[in-house]
């Protein structure tokens, strides 16, 4: 076998002399015929849209997060309720708007503008607004083009162009507006209140970039107004400062009273539309309402996370969500599913959390000690999505950074600044003082329970070294049968 190959390798080898003792004497000839090996290239595909890079197979990344970025693909997400702004404050004269994807938003007391992206969750900014908004501004929008009146006594009408990123100076306002100024539009005119506690109403006809008074509102017009186009013929808006809540004929130019309001509506901010029904959270509370259209009745949604006040909610089709912010100063805002009647995320706290504040997780609830020498317990159900009252520490627990654990179905907490040291019992939702720590516990104190087994150990924090262990059945404490720490462990932030 070994022969064979050899003879079979000699010839090739001579086949291969030959050939380039051929290809030389003939170069000239080859040469004279001018040919030539064209570069072989692989086919191209330009990608212009972000929909066209996602069609492509990521391996361990993503591109949904952030617009123009490619990320390492996390293990899960965070799922806070409460969204946040841009590093603004809506409060009174904050205006919102959508085009149906983007939500916009114009700052109260100056000219910051701004949309949201819901694909990355993020807020950018816009090209500024030409004048800065007060109390009475508001936004709509149509044909590309997002409508501004700028509230604060001011008759300044601009337009923002979508697609270009530019403002536009239109036609001033009639008069001046303040609160209670609101606008809508029917998809051809713009339609205004002008507020400030007038019945002024106008017409803007884009196409002649011109103003027209209309038939005056039944009463006058305050803070809380917020005009809802139906999309067929008709604008809907509380009267603000009252319970009163009108519509208006496009067709006939008239006014009707519709079913009041089941409480005074005031500093409500923007109402929504979605399909039959007109969205607003009752100023500077938490009662979301719901109007129907076609029952001319009121009913209650899911209570807000927060009292709301002055900015108001917005639909975005997109998302099939209504955003709803809490104003007043606050950044907070939160998306409301509208086939679950429920806010989007778990529910916030019950309280406020500060220093000592801690978390553990036991037997499929969360339990929250607040801190910040507080005495109020609080477990939360992932499950439902809501918090429950139980009973209070013995004593307030310290506005130090401690840590608890769980061992046995029951629940361990240094008190904190002292020697106290608590338990709490799970199925009898009860707490017991237990054996005092050998020295007082400060930031770092730490407890932790192996899974097993009758100790638990624990640090003193105070940048010690000290490391103690509790004897369960004993209720008692030892700090010399385990080895200390190997380095100081300084309080945590």
């Amino acid at each position: 076998m070994f022969n064979k190959h050899k003879k079979l390798f000699y010839r090739v080898n001579l086949a291969l002399l030959l050939f380039t003792v051929i290809l030389n004497s003939h170069s000239n000839l080859l040469f004279g015929l001018n040919l030539s090996l064209g570069e072989a290239e692989a086919s191209e595909s330009i990608i212009s849209t972000r929909a066209d890079f996602n069609e492509g197979e990521f391996k361990g990344t993503e591109s949904y997060s952030k617009e123009g970025e490619l990320r390492i693909e996390s293990d899960g997400q965070w799922g806070a309720q409460a969204w946040r702004t841009n590093d603004v404050q809506p409060n009174n004269g904050t205006s919102i708007e959508s085009d149906g994807t983007y939500t916009y938003l114009l700052t109260t007391r100056e000219n910051t503008f701004q949309h949201y992206l819901p694909d990355e969750d993020e807020w950018e900014d816009l090209a500024p607004a030409p004048h800065s908004a007060y109390i009475g501004s508001a936004l709509t929008y149509m044909d590309g083009y997002v409508y501004a009146i700028f509230g604060g006594y001011q008759k300044e009408f601009s337009r923002y162009n979508v697609r270009t990123d530019t403002w536009e100076e239109l036609a001033d306002a009639p008069e001046l507006i303040y609160s209670g100024g609101t606008l809508s539009n029917n998809g051809t005119y713009i339609y205004a209140l002008r507020g400030g506690s007038t019945s002024d109403f106008w017409r803007y006809n884009p196409q002649t970039n011109s103003w027209s008074s209309l038939s005056s509102t039944p009463a006058i017009i305050g803070s809380g107004a917020s005009l809802v186009y139906d999309g067929d013929n008709y604008l809907f808006t509380a009267r603000g400062a009252s319970n009163a809540f009108i519509r208006y004929d496009i067709e006939a130019n008239s006014w009707s009273a519709m079913t009041n309001i089941p409480a005074t509506s005031s500093d409500m901010g923007k109402a929504t539309l979605v399909g039959d029904y007109i969205y607003f959270v009752q100023g500077s509370s938490t009662t979301f309402r719901r109007y129907s259209i076609s029952g001319n009745s009121w009913s209650t949604a899911a209570a807000a996370p927060a009292a709301s006040r002055y900015v108001g909610v917005v639909y975005n089709e997109y998302e099939d969500l209504i955003y709803v912010f809490q104003g007043n100063g606050s950044y907070n805002w939160w998306k409301y599913d509208i086939d679950t009647d429920s806010f989007i995320g778990s529910t916030d706290l019950p309280a406020v959390s500060t220093t000592g504040g801690d978390l553990v997780y036991y037997g499929g609830l969360v339990y929250y000690k607040r801190g910040g020498n507080q005495n109020s317990f609080y477990s939360y159900s992932p499950i439902t999505n809501a918090w429950t009252t139980l009973t209070n520490a013995p004593a307030t627990l310290a506005n130090t950074d401690t840590k608890g654990s769980t061992a046995s179905g029951n629940l361990y907490f240094y008190r904190g600044n002292d020697t106290n040291f608590y338990r709490y019992n799970v199925s009898g939702g009860t707490w017991t003082t237990l054996s005092t720590t050998p020295s007082s516990i400060s930031n770092g104190g730490v407890l932790a329970y192996p899974g097993s087994g009758n100790y638990i150990y624990g640090t003193r924090g105070a940048g010690t070294l000290t490391f103690m262990r509790y004897d369960i059945l004993a209720d008692s404490w030892n700090d010399g049968v385990v080895a200390d720490l190997p380095t100081g462990n300084i309080f945590m932030r």
